[in-house]
Protein backbone atom coordinates (compact mmCIF):
# COMPACT_ATOMS: atom_id res chain seq x y z
CA UNK A 1 0.00 0.00 0.00
CA UNK A 2 1.28 3.49 -1.05
CA UNK A 3 1.49 6.14 1.77
CA UNK A 4 -1.55 7.99 0.67
CA UNK A 5 -3.59 5.54 0.41
CA UNK A 6 -2.59 4.84 4.35
CA UNK A 7 -3.37 8.61 5.06
CA UNK A 8 -6.63 8.26 2.95
CA UNK A 9 -8.01 5.00 4.80
CA UNK A 10 -7.07 6.74 7.74
CA UNK A 11 -9.66 8.96 7.73
CA UNK A 12 -12.15 5.52 7.60
CA UNK A 13 -10.74 4.15 10.65
CA UNK A 14 -13.41 2.53 13.08
CA UNK A 15 -13.05 3.61 16.71
CA UNK A 16 -12.69 0.13 17.79
CA UNK A 17 -9.79 0.10 15.49
CA UNK A 18 -8.52 3.00 16.67
CA UNK A 19 -8.80 1.79 20.44
CA UNK A 20 -6.59 -1.34 19.33
CA UNK A 21 -4.14 0.99 17.27
CA UNK A 22 -3.06 3.99 20.22
CA UNK A 23 -4.94 2.68 23.54
CA UNK A 24 -7.98 3.89 25.94
CA UNK A 25 -5.81 6.79 27.30
CA UNK A 26 -4.99 7.92 23.37
CA UNK A 27 -8.11 7.67 22.70
CA UNK A 28 -9.63 9.97 25.73
CA UNK A 29 -6.47 12.38 24.87
CA UNK A 30 -7.60 12.56 21.19
CA UNK A 31 -11.40 12.75 21.48
CA UNK A 32 -11.92 14.76 24.45
CA UNK A 33 -9.06 16.61 25.63
CA UNK A 34 -9.44 15.37 28.73
CA UNK A 35 -6.76 12.15 29.92
CA UNK A 36 -7.93 10.14 32.96
CA UNK A 37 -5.29 7.21 33.28
CA UNK A 38 -7.50 5.59 35.53
CA UNK A 39 -9.89 5.01 33.34
CA UNK A 40 -7.21 2.37 32.04
CA UNK A 41 -7.21 0.87 34.70
CA UNK A 42 -9.80 -1.62 36.10
CA UNK A 43 -10.61 -1.67 40.22
CA UNK A 44 -8.70 -4.17 41.96
CA UNK A 45 -11.88 -4.88 43.96
CA UNK A 46 -15.36 -4.30 42.81
CA UNK A 47 -17.30 -3.76 45.85
CA UNK A 48 -20.79 -4.48 44.05
CA UNK A 49 -22.21 -6.51 40.81
CA UNK A 50 -25.23 -6.72 39.29
CA UNK A 51 -26.10 -7.32 35.40
CA UNK A 52 -27.40 -3.47 34.71
CA UNK A 53 -26.37 -0.37 36.57
CA UNK A 54 -28.53 2.77 36.12
CA UNK A 55 -27.44 6.06 37.49
CA UNK A 56 -30.28 8.63 38.71
CA UNK A 57 -33.96 7.61 39.77
CA UNK A 58 -36.08 9.73 37.63
CA UNK A 59 -38.28 9.15 34.55
CA UNK A 60 -35.72 7.87 32.58
CA UNK A 61 -34.10 5.53 35.12
CA UNK A 62 -36.98 3.91 36.83
CA UNK A 63 -38.20 2.86 33.04
CA UNK A 64 -34.68 1.70 32.47
CA UNK A 65 -34.73 -0.53 35.51
CA UNK A 66 -38.41 -1.73 35.43
CA UNK A 67 -37.53 -2.78 31.43
CA UNK A 68 -34.29 -4.01 31.90
CA UNK A 69 -35.61 -6.02 34.40
CA UNK A 70 -38.27 -7.09 32.98
CA UNK A 71 -35.90 -8.65 30.35
CA UNK A 72 -34.39 -10.51 32.73
CA UNK A 73 -31.56 -8.22 34.56
CA UNK A 74 -30.69 -7.91 37.32
CA UNK A 75 -30.51 -4.28 38.08
CA UNK A 76 -28.82 -2.21 40.51
CA UNK A 77 -29.97 1.55 40.70
CA UNK A 78 -27.18 4.70 42.06
CA UNK A 79 -28.81 7.32 42.71
CA UNK A 80 -26.84 10.39 44.47
CA UNK A 81 -29.51 12.25 45.90
CA UNK A 82 -31.43 10.87 49.50
CA UNK A 83 -34.34 10.50 47.40
CA UNK A 84 -35.78 9.19 43.92
CA UNK A 85 -37.36 11.68 41.74
CA UNK A 86 -35.35 14.45 40.29
CA UNK A 87 -37.27 16.72 37.82
CA UNK A 88 -40.20 14.28 37.20
CA UNK A 89 -41.18 14.84 40.75
CA UNK A 90 -40.93 18.37 40.28
CA UNK A 91 -42.65 18.72 36.51
CA UNK A 92 -46.33 18.94 35.93
CA UNK A 93 -46.48 15.29 35.25
CA UNK A 94 -47.33 15.85 31.49
CA UNK A 95 -46.43 13.40 28.62
CA UNK A 96 -46.83 14.27 24.61
CA UNK A 97 -48.57 11.62 22.97
CA UNK A 98 -50.61 10.60 20.00
CA UNK A 99 -53.33 8.47 19.06
CA UNK A 100 -53.73 7.59 22.59
CA UNK A 101 -56.37 5.86 24.43
CA UNK A 102 -57.26 8.74 26.23
CA UNK A 103 -57.70 11.05 23.22
CA UNK A 104 -60.09 8.34 21.94
CA UNK A 105 -62.00 8.38 25.02
CA UNK A 106 -62.17 12.20 24.65
CA UNK A 107 -62.97 12.11 21.25
CA UNK A 108 -60.40 13.08 19.99
CA UNK A 109 -58.99 12.09 16.88
CA UNK A 110 -55.23 11.95 16.35
CA UNK A 111 -52.58 10.81 14.07
CA UNK A 112 -48.79 10.27 14.79
CA UNK A 113 -47.61 11.63 11.14
CA UNK A 114 -49.31 14.88 12.76
CA UNK A 115 -47.29 14.67 16.30
CA UNK A 116 -44.57 14.38 13.84
CA UNK A 117 -45.18 16.98 11.43
CA UNK A 118 -45.73 19.82 13.88
CA UNK A 119 -42.97 18.58 16.06
CA UNK A 120 -40.54 18.16 13.57
CA UNK A 121 -41.88 21.61 11.62
CA UNK A 122 -41.36 23.52 15.23
CA UNK A 123 -37.56 22.42 14.81
CA UNK A 124 -37.29 23.95 11.63
CA UNK A 125 -36.60 20.57 10.27
CA UNK A 126 -33.53 20.57 12.45
CA UNK A 127 -34.33 17.32 14.33
CA UNK A 128 -32.93 13.67 13.59
CA UNK A 129 -35.83 11.91 11.68
CA UNK A 130 -35.15 8.44 12.81
CA UNK A 131 -34.89 9.82 16.78
CA UNK A 132 -38.44 11.98 16.49
CA UNK A 133 -40.18 9.27 14.59
CA UNK A 134 -39.64 6.81 17.11
CA UNK A 135 -40.69 9.07 19.97
CA UNK A 136 -43.79 10.06 18.10
CA UNK A 137 -44.66 6.27 17.48
CA UNK A 138 -43.63 4.60 20.63
CA UNK A 139 -45.72 7.82 22.60
CA UNK A 140 -48.72 6.02 22.82
CA UNK A 141 -47.41 2.25 24.30
CA UNK A 142 -46.29 4.97 26.46
CA UNK A 143 -48.73 6.08 27.71
CA UNK A 144 -50.23 2.66 27.92
CA UNK A 145 -47.41 1.04 29.72
CA UNK A 146 -47.18 3.99 32.46
CA UNK A 147 -51.62 3.48 32.88
CA UNK A 148 -50.43 -0.45 33.49
CA UNK A 149 -48.37 0.27 35.53
CA UNK A 150 -50.75 2.60 37.29
CA UNK A 151 -50.46 6.05 36.27
CA UNK A 152 -53.94 7.71 35.40
CA UNK A 153 -54.33 10.79 32.90
CA UNK A 154 -57.97 12.15 33.30
CA UNK A 155 -59.63 12.98 29.85
CA UNK A 156 -60.56 16.36 31.29
CA UNK A 157 -57.16 17.32 31.50
CA UNK A 158 -55.90 16.61 27.77
CA UNK A 159 -54.96 20.09 26.49
CA UNK A 160 -52.97 22.25 23.90
CA UNK A 161 -49.43 22.01 26.29
CA UNK A 162 -47.58 23.94 23.26
CA UNK A 163 -48.23 26.03 20.24
CA UNK A 164 -49.88 23.64 17.99
CA UNK A 165 -52.89 25.85 17.24
CA UNK A 166 -50.33 27.92 15.93
CA UNK A 167 -48.90 25.36 13.29
CA UNK A 168 -52.98 24.69 11.99
CA UNK A 169 -52.10 25.51 8.46
CA UNK A 170 -49.01 23.05 8.60
CA UNK A 171 -51.19 20.40 10.46
CA UNK A 172 -54.19 20.19 12.53
CA UNK A 173 -53.86 21.08 16.05
CA UNK A 174 -54.85 18.69 18.25
CA UNK A 175 -54.60 18.47 22.51
CA UNK A 176 -51.60 16.20 23.08
CA UNK A 177 -50.79 17.14 26.58
CA UNK A 178 -51.31 14.08 29.07
CA UNK A 179 -51.81 15.23 32.74
CA UNK A 180 -51.12 12.58 35.31
CA UNK A 181 -53.35 12.21 38.08
CA UNK A 182 -51.33 14.29 41.02
CA UNK A 183 -49.25 15.21 38.81
CA UNK A 184 -45.23 14.58 38.85
CA UNK A 185 -45.25 13.19 42.31
CA UNK A 186 -48.27 11.45 41.53
CA UNK A 187 -46.44 10.04 38.47
CA UNK A 188 -43.37 8.92 40.29
CA UNK A 189 -45.07 7.83 43.06
CA UNK A 190 -46.02 4.98 40.90
CA UNK A 191 -43.04 4.27 39.37
CA UNK A 192 -41.65 3.78 42.73
CA UNK A 193 -44.06 1.21 43.72
CA UNK A 194 -43.27 -0.67 40.12
CA UNK A 195 -39.78 -0.71 41.18
CA UNK A 196 -40.47 -1.24 44.97
CA UNK A 197 -42.80 -4.63 43.76
CA UNK A 198 -39.77 -5.70 41.66
CA UNK A 199 -37.50 -5.78 44.45
CA UNK A 200 -34.99 -3.77 42.48
CA UNK A 201 -32.10 -2.26 43.99
CA UNK A 202 -31.41 1.24 44.71
CA UNK A 203 -28.20 2.47 46.28
CA UNK A 204 -29.02 6.39 47.59
CA UNK A 205 -26.04 9.03 48.37
CA UNK A 206 -24.27 7.06 46.13
CA UNK A 207 -22.73 9.49 43.75
CA UNK A 208 -21.71 8.21 39.84
CA UNK A 209 -18.08 9.74 39.81
CA UNK A 210 -16.83 7.92 36.45
CA UNK A 211 -17.34 5.07 34.53
CA UNK A 212 -15.06 2.46 34.45
CA UNK A 213 -13.68 0.88 30.94
CA UNK A 214 -11.57 -1.87 30.29
CA UNK A 215 -9.07 -2.26 27.42
CA UNK A 216 -11.55 -3.34 24.90
CA UNK A 217 -13.19 0.48 25.10
CA UNK A 218 -15.96 -1.52 26.55
CA UNK A 219 -17.87 0.21 29.54
CA UNK A 220 -17.98 -2.45 32.83
CA UNK A 221 -18.90 -0.48 35.94
CA UNK A 222 -19.20 2.44 37.38
CA UNK A 223 -16.87 4.26 40.20
CA UNK A 224 -18.91 6.07 42.69
CA UNK A 225 -19.15 7.74 46.12
CA UNK A 226 -21.28 6.81 48.89
CA UNK A 227 -20.96 8.43 52.37
CA UNK A 228 -17.14 9.37 51.29
CA UNK A 229 -15.77 6.09 50.31
CA UNK A 230 -15.04 4.89 46.88
CA UNK A 231 -17.47 2.01 45.58
CA UNK A 232 -16.82 0.02 42.37
CA UNK A 233 -19.90 -1.39 41.13
CA UNK A 234 -18.74 -3.91 38.19
CA UNK A 235 -21.94 -3.96 35.10
CA UNK A 236 -21.64 -7.19 33.96
CA UNK A 237 -23.59 -6.11 30.84
CA UNK A 238 -24.16 -2.77 30.92
CA UNK A 239 -24.80 1.07 31.95
CA UNK A 240 -27.56 3.36 31.60
CA UNK A 241 -26.99 6.68 32.22
CA UNK A 242 -30.16 8.74 33.22
CA UNK A 243 -28.87 11.22 35.59
CA UNK A 244 -30.63 14.39 33.84
CA UNK A 245 -29.66 17.72 32.47
CA UNK A 246 -27.47 20.61 33.87
CA UNK A 247 -29.53 23.42 35.28
CA UNK A 248 -27.70 23.32 38.68
CA UNK A 249 -23.82 23.74 37.08
CA UNK A 250 -23.48 27.27 36.73
CA UNK A 251 -20.26 26.79 34.33
CA UNK A 252 -21.97 24.43 31.98
CA UNK A 253 -24.96 26.88 31.81
CA UNK A 254 -22.70 30.14 31.35
CA UNK A 255 -20.37 28.27 28.29
CA UNK A 256 -23.93 26.74 26.64
CA UNK A 257 -26.65 29.23 27.52
CA UNK A 258 -25.29 32.70 28.41
CA UNK A 259 -28.19 34.16 27.98
CA UNK A 260 -29.57 32.47 30.57
CA UNK A 261 -26.78 32.75 32.76
CA UNK A 262 -29.23 35.16 35.37
CA UNK A 263 -32.49 33.37 35.26
CA UNK A 264 -33.12 30.93 38.43
CA UNK A 265 -33.15 27.54 37.92
CA UNK A 266 -36.57 25.78 39.75
CA UNK A 267 -35.04 22.41 38.88
CA UNK A 268 -33.86 19.39 41.59
CA UNK A 269 -30.91 20.26 43.12
CA UNK A 270 -29.12 17.18 41.68
CA UNK A 271 -28.57 18.46 38.37
CA UNK A 272 -25.53 18.94 37.93
CA UNK A 273 -24.47 17.19 35.05
CA UNK A 274 -22.77 14.37 36.08
CA UNK A 275 -23.02 11.81 33.71
CA UNK A 276 -22.56 14.02 30.41
CA UNK A 277 -19.29 14.96 31.84
CA UNK A 278 -18.58 11.47 33.20
CA UNK A 279 -19.22 10.14 29.55
CA UNK A 280 -17.47 12.87 28.00
CA UNK A 281 -14.45 12.00 29.96
CA UNK A 282 -14.28 8.58 27.79
CA UNK A 283 -14.87 10.23 24.16
CA UNK A 284 -18.86 11.07 23.82
CA UNK A 285 -18.91 14.95 22.60
CA UNK A 286 -21.40 16.81 24.22
CA UNK A 287 -23.59 17.92 21.60
CA UNK A 288 -26.98 20.60 20.38
CA UNK A 289 -26.11 23.05 23.03
CA UNK A 290 -26.42 25.88 20.50
CA UNK A 291 -30.32 25.14 20.41
CA UNK A 292 -32.13 27.58 18.04
CA UNK A 293 -34.56 27.83 21.46
CA UNK A 294 -33.87 28.43 25.29
CA UNK A 295 -34.01 25.79 27.47
CA UNK A 296 -37.82 25.36 28.80
CA UNK A 297 -38.08 28.50 31.22
CA UNK A 298 -41.02 30.80 32.46
CA UNK A 299 -41.63 34.18 33.34
CA UNK A 300 -41.46 33.75 37.40
CA UNK A 301 -41.77 36.37 40.59
CA UNK A 302 -38.40 37.45 41.63
CA UNK A 303 -37.73 37.31 45.69
CA UNK A 304 -33.87 37.09 46.21
CA UNK A 305 -32.39 38.46 43.22
CA UNK A 306 -30.55 35.90 41.68
CA UNK A 307 -31.01 32.95 43.77
CA UNK A 308 -34.76 32.34 44.30
CA UNK A 309 -37.81 32.58 42.02
CA UNK A 310 -41.87 31.45 42.78
CA UNK A 311 -43.53 30.03 39.41
CA UNK A 312 -46.55 31.58 38.57
CA UNK A 313 -49.44 29.14 37.40
CA UNK A 314 -49.34 30.63 34.18
CA UNK A 315 -51.48 28.38 32.81
CA UNK A 316 -54.04 30.12 34.48
CA UNK A 317 -52.49 33.43 35.73
CA UNK A 318 -51.02 34.65 32.60
CA UNK A 319 -52.37 33.10 29.80
CA UNK A 320 -56.63 33.40 31.30
CA UNK A 321 -56.32 37.19 33.44
CA UNK A 322 -55.22 40.45 32.22
CA UNK A 323 -51.97 41.38 33.26
CA UNK A 324 -49.03 42.95 31.31
CA UNK A 325 -44.83 43.11 31.43
CA UNK A 326 -43.30 45.82 31.14
CA UNK A 327 -39.34 46.99 31.38
CA UNK A 328 -37.64 49.71 33.34
CA UNK A 329 -39.02 52.26 30.94
CA UNK A 330 -42.31 51.10 31.75
CA UNK A 331 -43.48 50.04 28.05
CA UNK A 332 -44.41 46.46 27.29
CA UNK A 333 -41.90 44.77 25.04
CA UNK A 334 -43.96 41.21 24.01
CA UNK A 335 -47.39 39.72 23.98
CA UNK A 336 -47.69 38.48 27.55
CA UNK A 337 -49.87 35.49 26.72
CA UNK A 338 -47.93 34.28 24.13
CA UNK A 339 -46.05 30.33 24.58
CA UNK A 340 -43.52 30.87 27.20
CA UNK A 341 -40.88 29.91 25.46
CA UNK A 342 -41.18 32.89 23.16
CA UNK A 343 -41.59 35.26 26.35
CA UNK A 344 -38.84 34.23 28.11
CA UNK A 345 -35.69 35.26 25.71
CA UNK A 346 -37.53 38.54 25.70
CA UNK A 347 -38.10 38.68 29.30
CA UNK A 348 -33.87 37.82 29.40
CA UNK A 349 -33.07 40.92 27.01
CA UNK A 350 -34.58 43.13 29.51
CA UNK A 351 -32.86 44.85 31.32
CA UNK A 352 -35.15 44.94 34.16
CA UNK A 353 -38.98 43.61 33.92
CA UNK A 354 -42.19 43.72 35.90
CA UNK A 355 -45.83 42.02 35.99
CA UNK A 356 -48.31 44.62 36.54
CA UNK A 357 -52.03 43.57 37.83
CA UNK A 358 -54.82 44.86 39.30
CA UNK A 359 -57.26 43.96 42.55
CA UNK A 360 -59.91 42.83 40.30
CA UNK A 361 -57.23 40.19 39.34
CA UNK A 362 -56.18 39.35 42.66
CA UNK A 363 -59.33 38.78 44.39
CA UNK A 364 -60.48 36.48 40.96
CA UNK A 365 -57.48 34.15 40.93
CA UNK A 366 -56.36 34.52 44.91
CA UNK A 367 -53.58 31.96 45.08
CA UNK A 368 -53.79 30.17 41.94
CA UNK A 369 -51.68 32.95 41.11
CA UNK A 370 -48.48 31.00 41.70
CA UNK A 371 -47.09 27.89 42.85
CA UNK A 372 -46.61 28.83 47.19
CA UNK A 373 -48.95 32.02 46.85
CA UNK A 374 -50.68 33.27 49.97
CA UNK A 375 -54.71 33.52 49.26
CA UNK A 376 -54.71 37.42 50.11
CA UNK A 377 -50.88 37.93 48.97
CA UNK A 378 -50.45 39.20 52.31
CA UNK A 379 -47.39 37.73 52.88
CA UNK A 380 -45.65 37.92 49.33
CA UNK A 381 -46.43 41.73 50.08
CA UNK A 382 -44.69 41.69 53.65
CA UNK A 383 -41.75 39.49 51.59
CA UNK A 384 -41.10 42.60 49.37
CA UNK A 385 -41.18 40.97 46.61
CA UNK A 386 -44.75 42.35 45.39
CA UNK A 387 -45.47 45.92 45.69
CA UNK A 388 -49.09 47.47 46.22
CA UNK A 389 -50.15 51.28 45.58
CA UNK A 390 -53.27 53.16 45.21
CA UNK A 391 -52.35 54.25 41.96
CA UNK A 392 -50.26 53.04 38.80
CA UNK A 393 -48.31 55.99 39.12
CA UNK A 394 -47.20 55.57 42.83
CA UNK A 395 -46.90 51.86 42.03
CA UNK A 396 -44.20 52.66 39.46
CA UNK A 397 -41.84 54.50 41.60
CA UNK A 398 -42.11 51.38 44.29
CA UNK A 399 -41.28 49.50 41.50
CA UNK A 400 -38.37 51.96 40.13
CA UNK A 401 -39.96 52.23 36.84
CA UNK A 402 -40.68 55.41 34.93
CA UNK A 403 -43.94 56.61 36.41
CA UNK A 404 -45.03 58.40 33.30
CA UNK A 405 -44.57 56.04 30.81
CA UNK A 406 -46.28 53.48 32.97
CA UNK A 407 -49.60 55.13 32.93
CA UNK A 408 -49.79 55.91 29.58
CA UNK A 409 -48.93 52.26 29.03
CA UNK A 410 -51.86 50.95 30.88
CA UNK A 411 -54.29 53.89 29.69
CA UNK A 412 -53.32 52.58 26.02
CA UNK A 413 -53.72 49.44 26.92
CA UNK A 414 -57.10 49.66 28.30
CA UNK A 415 -58.08 51.89 25.80
CA UNK A 416 -57.17 49.41 23.33
CA UNK A 417 -58.98 46.52 24.93
CA UNK A 418 -61.92 48.00 25.78
CA UNK A 419 -62.53 47.42 21.43
CA UNK A 420 -60.71 44.13 21.81
CA UNK A 421 -57.77 44.41 20.16
CA UNK A 422 -53.74 44.91 21.39
CA UNK A 423 -52.56 46.44 18.17
CA UNK A 424 -48.83 46.58 19.64
CA UNK A 425 -48.47 43.11 20.29
CA UNK A 426 -51.24 40.68 18.31
CA UNK A 427 -52.54 39.65 22.03
CA UNK A 428 -56.09 37.69 21.87
CA UNK A 429 -56.16 35.97 25.25
CA UNK A 430 -57.37 38.08 29.00
CA UNK A 431 -57.70 40.91 26.79
CA UNK A 432 -59.58 43.40 30.27
CA UNK A 433 -58.69 46.36 31.66
CA UNK A 434 -56.23 47.15 34.21
CA UNK A 435 -58.26 49.51 36.47
CA UNK A 436 -59.61 48.03 40.12
CA UNK A 437 -57.72 49.86 42.63
CA UNK A 438 -55.22 48.92 44.22
CA UNK A 439 -52.39 47.99 41.01
CA UNK A 440 -49.54 45.58 42.52
CA UNK A 441 -46.65 44.87 40.77
CA UNK A 442 -43.41 42.45 40.90
CA UNK A 443 -39.93 42.13 39.59
CA UNK A 444 -39.81 39.29 36.95
CA UNK A 445 -36.88 36.56 36.52
CA UNK A 446 -36.95 33.44 34.75
CA UNK A 447 -37.52 29.94 35.99
CA UNK A 448 -35.39 27.97 34.41
CA UNK A 449 -37.10 24.05 34.55
CA UNK A 450 -34.61 22.11 32.26
CA UNK A 451 -31.50 21.72 30.22
CA UNK A 452 -30.83 21.40 26.37
CA UNK A 453 -28.15 19.56 24.83
CA UNK A 454 -26.21 16.18 26.29
CA UNK A 455 -25.17 13.22 24.98
CA UNK A 456 -25.83 11.98 21.36
CA UNK A 457 -27.47 8.62 21.32
CA UNK A 458 -29.00 6.40 18.76
CA UNK A 459 -32.82 4.90 18.78
CA UNK A 460 -31.39 2.28 20.26
CA UNK A 461 -30.51 4.67 23.28
CA UNK A 462 -26.91 3.70 22.50
CA UNK A 463 -24.28 6.74 23.50
CA UNK A 464 -22.76 7.42 20.50
CA UNK A 465 -18.22 8.70 20.47
CA UNK A 466 -17.25 11.15 18.24
CA UNK A 467 -16.92 8.90 15.57
CA UNK A 468 -20.57 8.65 15.43
CA UNK A 469 -20.52 5.05 16.95
CA UNK A 470 -21.56 3.42 19.88
CA UNK A 471 -19.91 3.17 23.07
CA UNK A 472 -19.88 -0.33 24.06
CA UNK A 473 -22.52 -1.29 26.48
CA UNK A 474 -22.91 2.45 27.54
CA UNK A 475 -26.88 3.68 26.82
CA UNK A 476 -28.48 7.20 28.28
CA UNK A 477 -31.67 8.61 27.78
CA UNK A 478 -33.72 11.64 28.67
CA UNK A 479 -32.54 14.43 29.89
CA UNK A 480 -28.54 14.03 29.79
CA UNK A 481 -29.14 13.68 25.63
CA UNK A 482 -29.09 15.90 23.26
CA UNK A 483 -32.97 14.78 22.64
CA UNK A 484 -34.33 18.51 21.93
CA UNK A 485 -33.78 21.61 20.15
CA UNK A 486 -36.09 23.57 20.90
CA UNK A 487 -39.46 23.10 23.27
CA UNK A 488 -42.65 22.53 21.44
CA UNK A 489 -45.03 21.77 24.01
CA UNK A 490 -44.97 20.51 27.68
CA UNK A 491 -44.57 16.99 28.01
CA UNK A 492 -41.97 16.72 25.16
CA UNK A 493 -39.20 16.04 27.40
CA UNK A 494 -41.16 13.49 29.65
CA UNK A 495 -42.16 11.22 26.47
CA UNK A 496 -38.20 11.39 26.09
CA UNK A 497 -37.46 10.11 28.77
CA UNK A 498 -40.02 7.40 28.90
CA UNK A 499 -39.48 6.27 25.17
CA UNK A 500 -35.79 6.15 25.60
CA UNK A 501 -35.43 5.02 28.88
CA UNK A 502 -36.99 1.84 28.13
CA UNK A 503 -35.40 1.12 24.82
CA UNK A 504 -32.17 1.54 26.71
CA UNK A 505 -33.14 -0.74 29.51
CA UNK A 506 -34.59 -3.44 26.92
CA UNK A 507 -31.34 -2.99 25.46
CA UNK A 508 -28.68 -3.37 27.55
CA UNK A 509 -30.75 -6.20 29.58
CA UNK A 510 -29.82 -7.73 26.05
CA UNK A 511 -26.12 -7.20 26.06
CA UNK A 512 -24.11 -10.37 26.54
CA UNK A 513 -22.74 -11.00 30.06
CA UNK A 514 -18.92 -9.99 30.41
CA UNK A 515 -17.21 -13.12 31.65
CA UNK A 516 -13.60 -11.13 32.52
Amino acid sequence: MKKNDKLENLGKITRRQFVGAIGLVGTAMFVGGKTNIAQAALPKKWEKQADVIVLGLGATGAAAAIEAHDNGAKVVILEKMPMAGGNTALSGGIIYAANTSVQKSAGISDSVDGMYKFWMTYNNDLLNQDMLKTVCYESAEIIEWLKKLGVEFPPNLLYFSGVEEEYDSVTPAVKRGHCAKDRGKGLMSVLMKAISARKIEILYETAGERLIVDANGEVVGVQARRKGKVVNVKAVKGVVIATGGFTRNNEMVTSYFPLQRTAVPVTAPGLTGDGILMAEKIGSPIVDTGTVELPPSLPALEITPGKKAIMFSSGYFLYKHPCIFVNETGKRFCNETAYYQVVSPLLLRQKSAFIIFDDKVKKTVGAAMGYGFSEDLKSEIAGGYLKQAPTVGELAKLLGIDAANLEKTVSDFNTNVGSGKDPEFGRKKALGALSTAPFYGGKLTVAVVESFGGLKINTKSQVLDAFNEPIPRLYAGGAVTACLRAYPASGAFLVNCFVFGRIAGKNVAGEKQKTK
